[in-house]
């Protein structure tokens, strides 16, 4: 019996709304990660919904659709693979951010999010109701009880007088965190959020991985870069930025430990150009727009608006 997993994060750009298009997304990364023989594979927050919903979450039609599409996807789900999905719970009139973890052609477990972001572009305590309850989740994998301690986004950013959801998950015996995560862009946020993980890690002697969706919608733009760090506080996996990716990478579970990688580097300016060039895209891709028309003037602004909307759409 082997010490070792296979753990995949599924980096994508779903479309809020799009329930047909963000399921055949999910299946096709299932797909793959079966073929690369991935025993645990998670996706971002909220991955069936795409992020953020909104208002629309106010339509009981849209909780239906939702909850009926983690049905259909779960019965896609074999035995060899778990696969965590984000997603809205309704349940006696409360609507939970939520992660369902997929086996064997069922649900196998549903957790909610803890901590609700309401400041800045966040407005979840609107919608949502924090979790009712904090432990992990047992899974067997290859012949291996392995305890999941799976939250979302929020839950590991916790300011100290804030419920401590990763120092619960580890102290109720976690093997692994799962960080199913919808956070925003800013040119620095690359780095805090590795800071953030090296800290995680070194406390808590627990490897941590955090998927991240990637995309545009409306007003916010979300890079990916989802990380694994090991117990050692290495970095053993590291996503691309604006791209949607299967990230992949080996975990000895019962050392927590992995192979170091380094991360990818790019300027502050290279990041910010590509959030533009990729809001663009999106909104255009998202919306249905085919054509753009621009007013040149010969200055700097609508020279460089020229530059990211001939990157974004296409020189035609």
């Amino acid at each position: 019996m082997s010490d070792s997993i296979k753990l995949g994060l599924a980096q994508i750009n779903p479309t809020v709304g799009d329930f047909s298009g963000n399921k055949k997304k999910i299946l096709h990364y299932i797909q793959q990660s079966q073929q690369k023989d991935i025993d645990i594979l998670t996706f971002p927050e909220l991955t069936i919904t795409g992020y953020p919903p909104s208002d629309l979450l106010l339509r009981d039609n849209f909780i239906q659709k939702n909850q009926n599409v983690l049905t259909e996807i779960a019965q896609k789900v074999g035995q060899n693979i778990h696969v965590i999905v984000g997603f809205v719970r309704q349940k006696e009139g409360k609507l939970f951010n939520s992660a369902a973890i997929l086996h064997d052609g069922q649900i196998q477990s549903e957790i909610a999010k803890t901590l609700l972001p309401n400041y800045d572009v966040f407005n979840e305590k609107r919608y949502y109701t924090p979790a009712e309850k904090i432990q992990p989740v047992t899974i067997n994998v290859n012949g291996k009880t392995i305890n999941l301690g799976v939250e979302i986004c929020e839950d590991i950013w916790n300011t100290p007088d804030q419920t401590p959801v990763t120092k619960i998950l580890v102290e109720q015996g976690s093997d692994l965190i799962i960080n199913l995560s919808a956070s925003p862009f800013d040119y620095n946020k690359d780095s805090v959020r590795q800071k953030l993980l090296q800290n995680k890690t070194q406390k808590f002697k627990k490897p941590i991985a955090l998927c991240n969706i990637v995309g545009a919608q409306d007003d916010l733009i979300f890079d990916g870069r989802s990380l694994v760090y090991d117990s050692q506080s290495q970095l053993i996996a590291s996503g691309k930025e604006f791209q949607e990716e299967l990230l992949a990478t080996s975990i000895n579970i019962s050392t927590g430990s992995g192979e170091p990688v380094q991360p990818p580097t790019s300027s502050k300016n290279e990041k910010i150009f590509n959030a533009l060039v990729l809001g663009v895209r999106d909104y255009f891709r998202k919306t249905g727009f085919e054509k753009a028309v621009l007013g040149l003037s010969g200055g700097i602004d609508s020279a460089l608006t020229a530059c990211i909307a001939r990157e974004a759409l296409g020189e035609e």
